[in-house]
């Protein structure tokens, strides 16, 4: 835990091997394996990352973790997963997920090259968005870099103001999303 607090990955890496299939309580042995998951995916592992994902799935996590997990897996396995995604995106039960499946598909698109194709699935989950989370904030901040590289300021400015009011000043991205929201709420003048 103290490792992971740290982010000394790597180093956590072993110790959570160790500890999740030693975890006897049913509540936790999900949780265990969805941090393996995340570790893999912060060394690069890719494979043992979706295989420590499925693994959370098959344990019957709670509905939340269950979630997760599909959507890691959906990113990680890139675009060969939009069909899935798509499919999530039309369940009932995920109503309330819709920015981030959304948000998912547009990173995935933005991982290929697919800016345009990226950005109309930001602008999706941006619209389905149902609260001003972090996820939220996340998926206005890559808009709003895509369209700052590509020189669309108009298009950017209303993406980063949104961004820097739900953004703490903790995020490592604050200061930066916050002077590019200064600089553009000057220049566009509605």
């Amino acid at each position: 835990d103290i490792l992971i607090k740290t982010k000394q990955y790597k180093a956590a890496l072993p110790f959570v091997k160790i500890a999740a299939p030693d975890e006897k309580r049913k509540v936790y042995r999900p949780r265990f394996e969805y941090v393996l998951g995340q570790l893999y995916e912060y060394e690069g592992n890719r494979q043992e990352a979706i295989n420590a994902y499925k693994k959370v799935i098959k344990l019957t996590p709670p509905v939340e973790m269950d979630f997760n997990a599909r959507v890691r897996i959906a990113q990680l396995k890139g675009k060969s997963s939009l069909k899935q995604l798509r499919q999530m995106a039309k369940q009932a039960k995920y109503k309330d997920k819709l920015d981030y499946i959304y948000g998912t598909m547009g990173n995935i698109y933005l991982a290929v090259g697919d800016t345009t194709q990226a950005l109309v699935q930001y602008r999706l989950a941006i619209d389905k968005a149902t609260q001003a989370s972090m996820q939220k904030a996340a998926i206005l901040v890559k808009a709003g870099d895509i369209y700052y590289g590509r020189q669309e300021y108009v298009e950017a400015q209303p993406c980063y103001r949104e961004a820097i009011s739900i953004l703490t000043a903790e995020n490592d991205d604050f200061a930066r999303i916050q002077r590019r929201s200064e600089v553009l709420d000057e220049l566009i003048v509605e």
